[in-house]
């Protein structure tokens, strides 16, 4: 994935090779990738008000606006993309915004590209520091919904729900005392439904375990850590 540089790196496991493959003289920040339907790497930004296609076929690279409302910045650590195939959409993480970014392969615009909106989640998301929340690459629950993990612990937790895109934030148990503001940097969700995140700073040591399933879902989701000391 490009990160500041204008070309898309190719490895090949089986022989070990890193091709350079040049893209456009395009040199914003972004941060990860999500094969789409049409087997075409969609890249999502850290950095732009843009996303990015590339095409693995023709090895062709594409910049394509995002429909933002709220100043988007550099999020090198949030963000990323999700396909969700029972609607057949990719969902994007908000980097410092306020709007999940929904690229729709049901309805194609006039140039045949996915229709794009911005489902806004300033109702209910807040703001760890004087910018827009964070958040990771969307988790897929059993039951079909997506579980966006902010990237500080004061920030409520999105559940979304593909089937009509409403969503409701639900707060954690790690508000309060000295778990205010901890920092994570990626997560990984477990066969039994658990997301574990990962600390991202020195001074933020502690990998969380959030249990994404409640008999109310209003309800805290239980967020324990345990401290890497």
């Amino acid at each position: 994935m490009p990160y500041r540089y204008d070309s898309v790196v190719e490895v090949d496991p089986v022989n070990y090779t890193v091709t350079d493959v040049p893209g456009t003289s395009h040199t914003q920040y972004f941060y990860s990738g999500v094969e789409g339907p049409d087997q075409k790497i969609y890249l999502t930004a850290a950095s732009t008000e843009e996303y990015a296609v590339f095409d693995p076929s023709d090895n062709s690279f594409e910049i394509r606006p995002l429909p933002y409302t709220t100043v988007f910045r550099t999020a090198e650590i949030a963000g990323g993309g999700r396909y969700v195939a029972s609607n057949n959409s990719i969902y994007m993480s908000p980097g410092e915004c306020y709007e999940i970014m929904k690229l729709d392969f049901n309805t194609l615009d006039a140039s045949g590209h996915p229709t794009v909106t911005a489902i806004d989640i300033s109702s209910i998301a807040t703001a760890a520091t004087s910018v827009g929340p964070k958040y990771m690459k969307a988790h897929i629950r059993g039951d079909g919904k997506l579980v966006f993990v902010p990237q500080r612990s004061n920030t409520p937790f999105i559940l979304l729900d593909p089937t009509d895109d409403s969503f409701i934030g639900v707060q954690n148990n790690m508000t309060t005392g000295t778990f205010i503001g901890l920092r994570f940097e990626g997560s990984i969700m477990l066969s039994d439904g658990k997301i574990v995140v990962f600390p991202y700073a020195a001074n933020d040591q502690a990998i969380g375990v959030l249990e994404t399933y409640l008999p109310n879902p209003n309800d805290p989701m239980s967020f324990t850590t345990n401290y890497m000391q």
